[in-house]
């Protein structure tokens, strides 16, 4: 607490309060709706299978940035990619879209797959 807040009073004692995110009498709050902004919408099935997709291609690819920046990109036998950048964070990860890619999958595939045909 800062020394101004406390000029003119005897006690500057600070109330202490539970912070409470969860409650009890309320079901639990799923991140990816509140970010997603569709509350009163049940949660999307879980799409991560317990079987791992088997890897073609893996490795750094760059940005478009003035900044030297790179993302981990991964490309699988089936097709779909995942990828580190923001934008495959909020368009494919949070709303559970597989087939969803973003700029450096789509990068990524057009090095590496073709060159591989």
């Amino acid at each position: 607490m800062s020394s101004a807040a406390c000029v003119g009073t005897r006690d500057c004692a600070v109330a202490s309060r539970e912070l409470e995110i969860d409650p009890a009498d309320r079901p639990a709050l799923d991140p990816r709706r509140v970010l997603l902004g569709n509350l009163r919408e049940p949660a999307p099935p879980d799409t991560n299978s317990d079987s791992p997709r088997d890897v073609c291609w893996q490795g750094a690819v760059l940005g478009d940035g003035r900044l030297p920046r790179s993302y981990f990109v991964a490309l699988y036998q089936d097709g779909t990619g995942s990828c580190s950048c923001p934008d495959f964070h909020f368009r494919g990860v949070l709303k559970a879209d597989l087939r969803y890619a973003c700029k450096h999958t789509r990068r990524a595939q057009a090095q590496h797959l073709t060159a591989s045909e």
